[in-house]
């Protein structure tokens, strides 16, 4: 990891191909009517530049004085020059032909979550009536250059956390990654005070907010409705002391608005897409989505959709832990997971193929629409019997599943646990959960 961090420090890395072109359309524009917040502007839309400009300024010996290096882009800018600026970064190589198509997905991820979390501490914080937050802005930009980073050579899984990539390539937290490489860098003291992971007590409400705004960004993939995104945006509501409605309402104000202006050609319509699905009415107007232009998917079947509500429902519902939905696969007569909440994303449960041969345990509850709990005694029974590596995977507290028959055909079974708080489902919960499938499964 050192060997790759010294790299990602101090070789050149590329942008994207629009960032190019818009450096190079102002660089054409006369001198007298270029401004520095139009080439700020194009930095603040692209993590990695933003990244190697505030990198070049702090290697430079005569602005390294603590009080002279800041996350300001314009200062930045203003402190080496347009020219050496423009010689510098707008021949910098591309994004779109340095790098392998099968890794720009997570790249593209990565540029869109930068931008959605820099604009929505942004957005929160100006509530408070604190506007002047630009050191807010690049930092949540900054949060995802290592995982842009990571992509440039190897193919991530765009949907992963930083956190559940760090750990898996490198075997640590993300955030220890992305302090070791800004302490190479020698960036600016801002950004590690404000992206590191400290106590309450020890960084003020500001960076909180930042944290809040960096993480619900993360895992929004999941599902706005899931309980991480949701107790998240609880905790931003406390520390700003505004209504969760008015936050939720920024936060899809936002969404709409990069889709509306992609700027630097970043995936910034993914946040939008989420939304348009969402399973209960959104926190604004209807009338803001009459001018956002998106088509659901058309591969998503009414079922699909249906299952995907119920199980957003549930999770406001319930108060579980964690919930997901297995589909049947009539290819190999398997169960695999389609949705799920709460589960971290290389859990085993979610992961395994569940078999539908008929000495499975799965064949025989597949046969109707039925449900089971499953409590600690009954696991280790089930354990013993089917020797199945879903059940080892199950919590020691059990769980309760129900399986989901339409039109004679078995399409699936939900499942639900506590694995978190270690509570029993108990019997208003799982009458809850078994009133829901059924009506699924009627309608």
């Amino acid at each position: 990891m050192k060997n790759w961090l010294r790299t990602m420090a101090s070789e050149p890395l590329p942008i994207r191909s629009a960032s190019l072109d818009r450096l190079a359309h102002l660089r054409r524009t006369d001198e007298s009517l270029l401004n520095v917040a139009d080439v700020a502007n194009v930095v603040l839309a692209d993590p990695l530049l933003a990244y190697q400009l505030l990198r070049h300024v702090a290697s430079i010996e005569r602005v390294r004085e603590p009080l002279t290096v800041t996350l300001g882009i314009e200062h930045a800018i203003m402190l080496i020059g347009l020219d050496q600026f423009f010689n510098r970064f707008g021949s910098l190589p591309s994004l779109e032909s340095r790098v392998a198509p099968a890794h720009m997905p997570a790249i593209r991820t990565a540029y869109a979550r930068a931008r959605f979390s820099a604009w929505l501490v942004k957005e929160w914080l100006a509530l408070n009536e604190e506007h002047r937050v630009e050191e807010y802005f690049v930092a949540a930009l900054l949060y995802q250059v290592p995982l842009c980073c990571r992509a440039l050579d190897t193919a991530l899984d765009p949907q992963a956390t930083p956190d559940e990539v760090a750990k898996k390539r490198f075997g640590v937290p993300y955030d220890m990654v992305l302090s070791e490489l800004l302490t190479l860098c020698r960036m600016p003291p801002q950004a590690l005070e404000m992206l590191s992971q400290q106590s309450h007590e020890t960084i003020d409400r500001r960076k909180l907010v930042l944290r809040c705004a960096i993480q619900i960004t993360s895992r929004f993939d999941e599902g706005w409705w899931s309980k991480p995104v949701v107790h998240m945006l609880d905790n931003a509501a406390d520390l700003l002391q505004q209504p969760r409605e008015t936050l939720w309402q920024v936060l899809t104000q936002i969404a709409l608005y990069l889709a509306r202006h992609p700027a630097a050609g970043t995936d910034n319509d993914r946040f939008a897409r989420e939304l348009a699905l969402l399973p209960i009415m959104p926190l604004v107007s209807e009338n803001e989505f009459l001018f956002f232009d998106w088509s659901s998917d058309e591969r998503m079947t009414q079922l699909d959709q249906s299952i995907r509500r119920t199980l957003a429902s549930l999770s406001l519902q319930l108060g579980c832990d964690r919930l997901a939905f297995f589909a049947v696969n009539p290819t190999d007569q398997t169960l695999r997971n389609h949705y799920r909440i709460g589960f971290e994303h290389e859990d085993q449960l979610i992961g395994a193929a569940l078999s539908l041969d008929q000495n499975s345990f799965f064949y025989a509850f597949g046969q109707k629409t039925q449900a089971i709990r499953i409590a600690a005694p009954q696991l280790m029974t089930i354990r013993n019997r089917f020797q199945d590596s879903f059940f080892a995977a199950v919590p020691d507290n059990g769980c309760a599943m129900i399986s989901l028959h339409k039109d004679g055909t078995f399409k699936g079974l939900f499942y639900i646990d506590n694995a978190q708080t270690g509570r029993d489902i108990d019997d208003v919960v799982y009458q809850s959960f078994k009133a829901a499938i059924i009506h699924l499964a009627n309608m």
